[in-house]
């Protein structure tokens, strides 16, 4: 089962850290990945709203993925795909991820015109306290000893895994998960429509 993100890709092994280089267009999209500058052997994991199954309007009906069955979506740059309603024909469960300091990507999730408002149920809005846009990448815990080290010691990739888990558990797995019902004290605010 491929799980996928907005805007992330390639992973790149640097010194044993792994870096998560963003990849962007213009348009807000990434190509699929049988598209994507990926190399064969390297971790690949990518779509876009429009692989999640908006088809309207986009220009790029053949990038459609009906495998997917969720997508979670870190701090990703959705403007262009909300300001043309884009996503209401996106028709798998969508979970946004943003931050209180990511000036130049959760702006445009929030609001009556933002991607958590345009987008249809069911879905998911967690705004981080404090965090930035590269809180979604390694960079955070490079200098963790290990991934069960970075999450006790950084309480954002905590809750980033924890509703990450909890979104695709739900979702992929059909398992109850009363952590999405109601908000943890520690996110700067959390929207969902089931």
């Amino acid at each position: 089962m491929r799980v996928s993100t907005l805007t992330f890709s390639p992973v790149v092994r640097n010194k044993g850290t792994w870096i998560v280089a963003p990849v962007s267009s213009t348009a807000g999209l990434v190509p699929p990945v049988d598209r994507s500058p990926c190399s064969p052997g390297s971790v690949c994991e990518m779509t876009s709203s429009t692989d999640a199954g908006s088809s309207t309007n986009n220009g790029w009906p053949s990038w459609v993925d009906t495998r997917l069955r969720a997508a979670l979506l870190f701090s990703p740059y959705s403007l262009p795909l909300s300001l043309r309603g884009d996503l209401r024909s996106v028709r798998v469960p969508l979970m946004y991820q943003g931050a209180e300091l990511d000036f130049f990507v959760t702006p445009f999730l929030e609001g009556p015109q933002g991607a958590y408002a345009t987008a249809r149920p069911p879905k998911y809005f967690a705004k981080l306290r404090g965090g930035n846009h590269f809180t979604w990448t390694n960079l955070q815990c490079a200098n963790a000893a290990n991934v069960a080290a970075c999450l006790r010691t950084h309480p954002e990739a905590a809750l980033i895994n924890r509703y990450a888990i909890a979104f695709l558990d739900r979702h992929l797995k059909d398992r109850a998960q009363p952590l999405l019902e109601a908000p943890a004290p520690s996110l700067s605010s959390y929207m969902h429509e089931p």
